[in-house]
């Protein structure tokens, strides 16, 4: 089993420019939904963002423009157990409060596993070339078992 590969899900940056763009364009954004991606998965597990529209959590039209994050340095978690993989959601408020302060060139994706096995982000707004800076913090909500309030 020494030859054995595990997935590693790398840590990801998504730029706040792209999101104020696609907020400014979709005045009726619900939730930021983020799907994974794998071009070469033993290289790493990206996300792939996509915005949900509509007036409620319950609307399942989407905006035709995705983004893959791009990864953050070197760094990954290869989980040593197994993880359940389902989409993640960031609701259109809470992403306002990460990106609105204007202290953010950027949004940190750090990836974790709850106590029941879903993987999940913890996202914070980074200013380039600050340390210290991510001050601003929240998790991504894996779906299910989401708890999704529009």
């Amino acid at each position: 089993m020494e030859n054995v590969k595990h997935l590693k899900f790398l840590y990801l940056k998504y730029e706040v420019k792209e999101i104020t763009k696609l907020i400014s364009k979709y005045q009726n954004i619900n939730n930021f939904v983020f799907g994974y991606y794998a071009a070469e998965p033993y290289k790493g597990i990206q996300l792939l963002a996509s915005v949900r529209l509509g007036d409620d959590c319950n609307d399942q039209s989407y905006a035709p423009e995705t983004s893959i994050l791009t990864p953050h340095g070197d760094q990954f978690l290869a989980p040593d157990r197994a993880v359940t993989l389902n989409n993640n959601f960031i609701s259109i408020a809470a992403m306002k409060g990460l990106i609105e302060s204007g202290k953010a060139d950027y949004l940190l994706f750090t990836p974790n596993v709850n106590m029941t096995g879903h993987l999940y982000y913890a996202v914070s707004a980074i200013k380039s070339g600050l340390p210290g800076t991510g001050d601003d913090t929240l998790n991504t909500n894996p779906s299910p078992p989401a708890t999704m309030a529009t």
